[in-house]
């Protein structure tokens, strides 16, 4: 996915951007943008006027999610289930370069999407159902990559679960089997109902080039002696942390790293998947990277559900409208009486 994302540029970077790149990842205690190893990029969640539909910026990597719904048939094997899908596409701004490596990028971020946030059961499928094996609602959120910056799959997580949260579905009244759907007009829309919020956080490892050539020696070593024995004193003399590990890489660092690690995981530190790809990860680096995640996971909850909390003014400003509109029609119904009467 490292690779694949800097591919998608037009840019590419020279060696000696990259060497400058690692030295400053393995050396600084500074990257290149002015943050430190644990500092995640600035987080931004817009809100539009349909619901449903959000803007998320981490950093330059900007991903629009719209969510619908319609009415389809609950699957044979869930006949009391909704469904929820997912679907990621890459923009001509993001990829103006367009070619098969696009769609290798689309499938896997939406694999990845899949396997967090649908697999999780994150959202009450359940509730979705209108009559069993017959009708039920079917929720489609639709993710678009505006701007490559790196770390696609942390922005587009956190877009589809604010998309879900602000989403509205129309109210029904059931008779029978009979549905009887309610334009918004005449019933205030149902929200959905989510479990929990579940997000792909990404880590990225660089691999001193000492380690790089031990690792390349040892192997070498090893094919060439054929015995259990002599592998086994070589693992001695590879150290066990080996490799830097940095928080939200951008479009760069992934360009230039030697492993990402994606962890999906909620703000209730339940890890829902992982996926590592790159250079061998020690069971304490990814300890480490779970609980760097967990409690990032609690921040962007925090941040979107603020963002869904209208401020205190906005709410007194809504129900002072809505007083007025009250007060209004009472008058009005007043009035007409009194013209009857007369």
């Amino acid at each position: 996915m490292n690779i694949l994302s800097r591919m998608l540029a037009l840019d590419p970077l020279s060696d000696i951007e990259r060497a400058f790149i690692r030295r400053v990842a393995l050396e600084g205690k500074v990257r290149v943008d002015g943050r430190s190893r644990r500092e995640s990029r600035e987080l931004n969640v817009e809100l539009l006027d349909d619901p449903g539909s959000c803007i998320v910026s981490l950093g330059e990597t900007k991903v629009l999610a719209q969510c619908s719904a319609h009415l389809c048939e609950p699957k044979p094997t869930r006949p009391n289930e909704g469904r929820l899908s997912i679907h990621f596409d890459v923009s001509p701004m993001a990829a103006p370069l367009q070619d098969n490596r696009t769609v290798e990028y689309r499938v896997d971020i939406g694999r990845l999407l899949d396997r967090v946030i649908r697999d999780s059961e994150c959202v009450d499928l359940e509730n979705l159902c209108l009559v069993a094996a017959e009708k039920a609602w079917e929720v489609r959120v639709d993710v678009v990559l505006l701007n490559l910056g790196g770390n696609v799959a942390e922005c587009a997580s956190i877009a589809t679960v604010a998309a879900l949260a602000h989403f509205r579905r129309p109210d029904v009244t059931i008779v029978g089997k009979e549905v009887t759907i309610h334009p918004v007009a005449v019933r205030e829309p149902v929200s959905l109902h989510l479990y929990h919020y579940p997000y792909c956080l990404s880590f990225a490892f660089f691999e001193p080039h000492e380690t790089q050539q031990t690792l390349e020696n040892t192997s070498d070593k090893a094919g060439k002696d054929g015995s259990p024995g002599s592998s086994h004193e070589s693992d001695k003399t590879i150290p066990l942390q080996i490799a830097t590990v940095i928080v939200d890489p951008s479009l760069d660092e992934e360009a230039c790293c030697d492993g990402v690690l994606t962890v999906g995981v909620n703000s209730h530190d339940e890890v829902c998947a992982l996926q590592q790809r790159g250079c061998l990860l020690t069971s304490a680096q990814i300890k480490l990277c779970i609980k760097i995640a967990c409690a990032r996971a609690a921040e962007i909850s925090k941040t979107i559900k603020n963002t869904l909390t209208p401020p205190a003014d906005e709410k007194n400003r809504k129900n002072f409208k809505c007083a007025e509109i009250n007060r209004d029609s009472v008058h009005m119904r007043g009035h007409d009486e009194e013209e009857q009467r007369e």
